[in-house]
């Protein structure tokens, strides 16, 4: 099965994917040609925002979450938890670009808006099964 790599369309450069399971971060890395040891949770995290470079030098994020911990968490916990990571996400991207801050406080907001729904929308289509 290959990794499903979202929509960035508000992003500047960078693929992005959510992986809910260590195998999911492995095949996610296998992919980009990368050779990593981690888990795709930090031990005693909810979630891990991972910054990496594809195997074309892209910049790259893959954001795990541990739906496991999470099951007894109400469905605005998780949100909140997405927009936390999505906020990752954005702020590598900023990172990339070079000036923190230089797409604007609309520009920020809405490429996290982008970004939180696609987590989300990934997120689902996981618990929906």
């Amino acid at each position: 099965m290959k990794t499903k790599w979202l929509d960035r369309s508000l992003m500047r450069g960078g693929y992005l994917t959510l992986v809910t399971t260590q195998a999911e971060y492995k095949r996610a890395l296998k992919d980009m040609d990368v050779d990593a040891s981690d888990r795709f949770v930090t031990p005693g995290s909810y979630a891990t925002t991972h910054t990496l470079n594809n195997n074309k030098g892209e910049l790259a994020f893959i954001v795990g979450v541990d739906l496991e911990r999470m099951k007894d968490f109400d469905s605005i916990a998780l949100a909140a938890l997405l927009v936390h990571e999505a906020v990752h996400v954005w702020q590598g991207t900023e990172r990339e670009a070079g000036v923190m801050g230089c797409f604007g406080p609309e520009g920020e907001a809405y490429a996290v808006q982008n970004i939180s729904s696609e987590l989300m929308h990934a997120c689902a289509k996981r618990l929906d099964g």
